[in-house]
């Protein structure tokens, strides 16, 4: 019938009737600079010579792993398709095609016959995650990796699209991936780790899943200045216990490289996930923080660097002025940072010339090499939301992210994410945001 290799993380290998179609390998070095690493490396190289075909959920690098994308073998990338979602910017599709490999843009929320046997249906959610169902006539898959499909509204997509078919196995992410609150806010990150477990519970009676695969959670944040956000993160073993009490899915816990054949997966009864949970656990008792190393950033070099990321983003100011003067509290026109392992202040500020400033009460502390990387990438501030290198004080977490979310934006290939933003009200008014009920 065919077999699943899970390759790590949010990886794995499909291999059915002449498709080898790996998911999201994210096989060498670390993501979002420098500051999440794989809680158990991947020890042995996937033989791309063999595989046919690429899936990217989308463009993070626990997905779209740049490094792991050029460690492919130049010689057997024209025998891979990679496939991706439709895009406006095509920014994925033309990079993979410039390193060699054959390329096909999935269609939103409609079939595509990959083969007569596997018909793929790929689907938007959010401004960059896609889901995909992969149908066949002996099983049927459902990959969410990180897409956050936990409203009525949200699962009222995805169900259009799937039109009545549910998946006998979901891989789906089961814990938080992004910064949630500070040092000492262990309380919130554990509630928002109840709430990736619900999700999944969400899924399973939505769905009707066989088998649920958590999966996309197997990080750990790997840098001293965030280190801490490891507390409060949900172990795959509290994981599988809750979904045995509220689902009726099997779960089903893959260690890297571990093969099942999906014929016997689906007709077997009972699933011993002891091994794999056992190995999880003791890959996490070993995990220890990486120092941050901003080598010879000087003032200066931010000043620049903090003018040259408003010059590229010049086609903005006018919006941010409006938004500015609209919303005064939460697009901010100016930012003061305490560069903590330079111990100076420099005040960012859409309207005037960035300078350092005096040690007046700063918004937000953070080392140079991170604040740096905020203005070199239009994606600096998603980065850092999602890595969590730098400490809020005296600022809310959504005020520093809609503050420089401009960025973000032209990353996209918008100027105003207007598609999104009719997506999120018209889920503001149709759709709760909790709907599992324990």
């Amino acid at each position: 019938m065919g077999t699943i290799q899970f390759i790590n993380h949010a990886s794995f290998l499909l291999d059915y009737k002449g498709v080898r179609l790996i998911c999201d390998p994210w096989l060498v070095g670390s993501a979002f600079q420098d500051g999440w690493d794989l809680l158990t490396p991947v020890e042995k190289p996937v033989d791309f010579s063999t595989i046919t075909h690429i899936w990217f959920s989308h463009e993070h690098p626990d997905h779209f792993s740049v490094p792991s994308i050029k460690s492919i073998p130049a010689e057997v990338r024209p025998n891979i398709t990679v496939l991706f979602q439709t895009t406006k910017d095509k920014k994925v599709i033309n990079f993979c095609a410039k390193q060699g490999f054959k390329v096909q843009e999935l269609p939103l929320g409609k079939n595509f016959s990959l083969t007569p046997e596997i018909t793929l249906t790929c689907d938007k959610e959010g401004i960059e995650d896609s889901w995909l169902f992969i149908d066949t006539p002996d099983f049927k898959i459902l990959n969410l990796n990180d897409c956050v499909v936990d409203t009525k509204y949200r699962i009222r997509k995805v169900n259009q699209a799937l039109n009545g078919r549910h998946p006998d196995i979901l891989f789906s992410q089961f814990g938080y991936a992004n910064k949630i609150g500070e040092e000492d806010d262990i309380e919130e990150r554990l509630e928002e780790s109840r709430h990736h477990t619900e999700r999944l519970a969400l899924q399973c009676g939505i769905f009707h899943p066989k088998i649920i695969v958590p999966f996309a959670s197997y990080i750990y944040f790997s840098r001293t200045d965030n280190f801490y956000m490891n507390s409060g993160m949900n172990d795959v073993a509290g994981v599988e216990n809750f979904l045995h009490q509220y689902t009726q899915a099997r779960p089903l816990v893959l260690k890297p490289l571990q093969i099942i054949d999906i014929a016997q997966i689906l007709q077997a009864k009972d699933i011993d996930n002891r091994d794999a949970v056992s190995f999880y656990h003791a890959a996490a008792s070993r995990i220890a923080p990486k120092p941050v190393t901003s080598g010879d950033i000087t003032i200066q070099v931010l000043e620049k660097a903090a003018e040259d990321y408003k010059t590229r983003l010049k086609n903005y100011h006018l919006i941010q002025k409006i938004l500015h003067t609209i919303f005064p509290h939460i697009f901010r026109d100016r930012i003061v940072f305490h560069v903590t392992d330079l111990d100076q202040y420099f005040a960012f500020d859409w309207s005037e010339k960035s300078s350092p400033c005096g040690a007046e009460d700063s918004h937000i502390r953070i080392s140079a090499e991170t604040l740096k990387f905020l203005f070199d990438f239009d994606y600096g501030v998603g980065t850092l939301s999602i890595n969590g290198r730098y400490t809020n004080h005296n600022l809310p977490s959504r005020v520093f992210r809609y503050s420089f979310i401009f960025g973000n934006w032209r990353n996209n290939g918008e100027l105003i994410p207007l598609s999104y933003l009719a997506d999120r009200f018209v889920e503001k008014i149709t759709g709760a945001r909790k709907i599992f009920e324990g």
